[in-house]
């Protein structure tokens, strides 16, 4: 079918596929009057077409939907003296890889589309090549003769342009030639150079019009050309093309090139690569930085698939941390799961899958090979690429820093026993010394002897009550019996028993319960203790007359206790030891009340806090969460 636009004769598509299918690259023309496109047999190929004509939306949606609008503005926006490249990929094609597409406009309407995909064929390296110092030309039409170099029912197609009376479509053919986006040249049988196109001008920076119809070996010299005669003879002689890479030590580029041979000559494509192996020496050096990186720090790189059953890559620090070569796990994964401690080992799988959603952090043992037990840290985080996700991550060794924390915390525990241990000594000592005083005064005064029990039976009492507490703050958590209580109930009990202590001193109390009818569900003797600890300390931290506030309060949380009373208060020191081991404010304090509360509040897993401000006075809250009916374990 010849097409016509106007009154102008406009050149067949399947004349101008026959000139693209000398050209091993996928290729078409785009007609973007009649939105029809025709492929030539590279491109039906990489397509899985049979045939070579498709509507232009069922070309564009050969592309992955992100790439097809970049095709579209390239076949809307290209110019006739510009051409347009992008990169695209085809969803069904054997290399999913983005290809190279380079847009020429060769008439009204259509565009010659040709995708590049690299790949790998023969090799060669030239040694030698002549320096190109002739500048780059245009093709002199006004005394060249251009022989097509195909066969269509036994005709050649003839292009003379010494002839005024040449039509149309020669032209148009012989420009579609001319803007053909890779280097072509034309060598006849007797190896003469009929032609070359700009692309192969600019390769070779040599002019067609000062070499035409010079031998091929008198422009380049066989003896530095040599590789590529030897191609040029074997297509010549086979008849069969040949396909080569290789380099230019002179032009310092890559090549690839394709050797045709027709009943005519050769007709020979060229394609520069030199920038496509820049990005791969690029791409080749920065593996080389990241593996130097790789293997001189300590921790272990990896990247797996989202189920962890594919290791993509594991740096080479994994052999010298968990004795095993990183192929060993890439080849079998679960092998790294034997290594984790069996006491870990569910948790460990638990957690390495909260990676496929956030970053996250896990420590674990493993038992290496040489039943070495080590401790290892494990981040992880996703990451999409290109549709594609992965998990990303590092093992860091800390077994190191987890045993200095472990001699850190020892030898905090030995220098609190090591405290506590004098403390108690010494707060033992006094009473003791008291009380072998009034025994010995007894003992040589037998009729007074009856005057100094009640002395010493109450530094028999001090001791007792420290032994107690420091017994208490010895024991483990025990088991917490929970029981049903009315919260107003504990508050009154306790109350009653500093009756007549508040009486005496002439204190005002104010206490005020919510929800008092309200059951809940508690240790009722650790909580009277509390509270009585907090009433105690309150009461003795103030004078005569003082103002004492009980808040009990029940919520959706839980059970909060605050007492306030309106005593001295305490520094902004005296607070940071609060809790210390014998620290107290009291003349005759053991210091071993608040951290006996601390703990009581600890076994019914609440929280308490201080708060106090000098000369105005101090309140403690205490928060309980609800429980349910039952025990309540450690």
């Amino acid at each position: 079918m010849v097409l016509h636009e106007g009154n102008a004769l406009l050149i067949q598509e399947e004349e101008a596929l026959k000139i693209l299918e000398l050209h091993h690259d996928p290729a078409c023309i785009v007609n973007l009057h009649g939105e029809e496109v025709i492929c030539n047999s590279s491109m039906m190929n990489v397509l899985n077409k049979e045939t070579n004509s498709m509507s232009l939306q069922d070309w564009l949606n050969e592309f992955y939907s992100k790439d097809q609008s970049d095709v579209y503005h390239a076949l809307y926006h290209i110019s006739s003296q510009k051409d347009f490249k992008i990169k695209a990929r085809f969803k069904y094609s054997s290399h999913p890889e983005f290809a190279d597409c380079k847009f020429t406009h060769f008439s009204r309407g259509r565009i010659a589309a040709v995708f590049s995909m690299p790949k790998r064929t023969e090799q060669f390296h030239l040694t030698k090549s002549t320096p190109f110092k002739e500048s780059v030309g245009a093709y002199h039409y006004s005394t060249a003769q251009l022989t097509l170099p195909y066969e269509n029912s036994g005709q050649h197609y003839l292009f003379d342009y010494t002839n005024n009376n040449v039509n149309e479509v020669q032209y148009q053919l012989a420009d579609m030639v001319e803007k053909f986006p890779h280097a072509l040249a034309i060598i006849s049988n007797d190896w003469e150079i009929v032609y070359a196109n700009p692309e192969m001008e600019s390769l070779t920076q040599k002019k067609l019009e000062n070499h035409y119809k010079q031998k091929l070996w008198e422009v380049f010299p066989v003896e530095d050309y040599h590789e590529l005669f030897r191609h040029y003879l074997r297509a010549m002689e086979t008849k069969e093309t040949v396909e080569f890479e290789g380099y230019l030590n002179q032009l310092g580029v890559h090549i690839q090139m394709t050797v045709h041979p027709t009943s005519d000559g050769l007709t020979i494509f060229a394609r520069n690569l030199t920038s496509y192996y820049k990005q791969i020496q690029a791409l080749k050096r920065s593996e080389e930085r990241f593996s130097l990186l790789a293997h001189n720090i300590k921790e272990v790189f990896w990247i797996t698939d989202p189920s962890f059953e594919k290791f993509h890559y594991i740096s080479p620090p994994f052999e010298d941390m968990f004795h095993m070569h990183p192929n060993e796990i890439i080849e079998d994964p679960f092998l790294i799961y034997h290594l984790i401690h069996p006491e870990d080992r569910e948790r460990v799988c638990e957690e390495v899958m909260l990676m496929q959603q956030r970053k996250h952090s896990i420590e674990y043992r493993i038992q290496t090979q040489n039943h070495q037990v080590k401790w290892i840290r494990t981040r992880g985080f996703p990451v999409n690429q290109e549709g594609h996700k992965y998990i990303i991550g590092i093992h860091e060794d800390v077994t190191h820093s987890r045993e200095i924390e472990s001699l850190e915390l020892n030898s905090r525990q030995l220098q609190t026993i090591t405290q506590m241990s004098a403390g108690i000594a010494h707060e033992i000592k006094n009473p003791l010394t008291a009380i072998k005083g009034f025994v010995q005064i007894g003992a040589a005064n037998p009729d007074l002897r009856d005057n100094y029990n009640d002395i010493i039976i109450n530094e028999l009492s001090r001791i007792e009550t420290i032994v107690n507490d420091f017994m208490m703050l010895s024991n483990p958590k025990s088991t917490i019996e929970l029981q049903p209580i009315h919260l107003g109930e504990i508050v009154g009990y306790v109350l009653q028993l500093f009756k007549s202590v508040l009486e005496q001193n002439q204190m005002f109390v104010e206490s005020y319960v919510s929800s008092s009818d309200a059951v809940i569900y508690t240790e009722p003797k650790r909580l009277k203790q509390i509270l009585v600890n907090l009433i105690k300390n309150a009461l003795e931290s103030m004078g005569e007359r003082g103002r004492l506030v009980i808040h009990a309060e029940q919520d959706n949380e839980g059970i909060c206790l605050k007492v306030k009373d309106d005593g001295e208060g305490l520094t902004d020191e005296q607070m940071q030891k609060l809790g210390e081991p014998f620290f107290t404010t009291k003349k005759e304090g053991t210091g071993l009340g608040v951290m006996v509360t601390k703990k009581m509040v600890a076994d019914l897993n609440g929280t308490i806090n201080y708060e106090s401000v000098i000369h105005k006075g101090t309140t403690v809250v205490v928060r309980l969460p609800l429980q349910h009916e039952g025990v309540c374990h450690e």
